[in-house]
């Protein structure tokens, strides 16, 4: 990991060494040029510049297209570094996420709950507190079943890891 950090930062500096000595070779090309005057050797020492910069400038695209990729690559290994077995690291694509499960405790709630309060206050002339306790033990009743649910699959998988070994 630490090589692939130190691999970029030795690029960034090579990338910017090249960019560097390609202004100062650009710059004094331009001061010869202005110095020597106009004459046929001009123009071929002109088209010898123009070649060089397009090398030049080629070289620099390459290099920032590497530079880029590690960067990708440097990021990708980083990410996943830092969410692998972090639980302060939330995975998005998570269904059972922190957030998604306090969604749907209030959307149960919102929904569910307050039609089954309705229900009853209109079906039944019961106070508040007997209706509640009434769908108190409604969900009690639910949880009980989902243990012995849970209870009888996991009896289940257990039972079949041993018959398997």
């Amino acid at each position: 990991m630490v090589w692939i950090v130190e691999q970029f930062y030795v690029m960034n500096e090579y990338f910017r060494f090249l960019l560097r000595s390609y202004q100062k070779e650009k710059v004094d090309e331009k001061l010869q040029m202005v110095t020597i005057g106009n004459d046929s050797d001009n123009d071929s020492k002109l088209i010898e510049t123009d070649i060089r910069l397009k090398d030049y400038e080629e070289k620099i695209n390459v290099l920032q297209r590497e530079k880029s990729d590690a960067l990708t690559r440097l990021s990708e290994v980083m990410g996943s570094k830092l969410r692998d077995n972090n639980p302060a690291i939330t995975d998005l694509n998570d269904p059972n996420r922190p957030m998604k499960l306090g969604d749907q405790f209030s959307e149960l709630y919102e929904n569910e709950w307050t039609d089954g309060y309705s229900e009853l206050k209109d079906s039944k002339k019961s106070t508040e507190i007997e209706i509640i306790e009434i769908l108190i033990k409604i969900l009690k009743e639910i949880y009980e079943t989902c243990l012995t649910g849970v209870s009888q699959q996991l009896s289940g998988h257990r039972s079949a890891v041993h018959v398997s070994k």
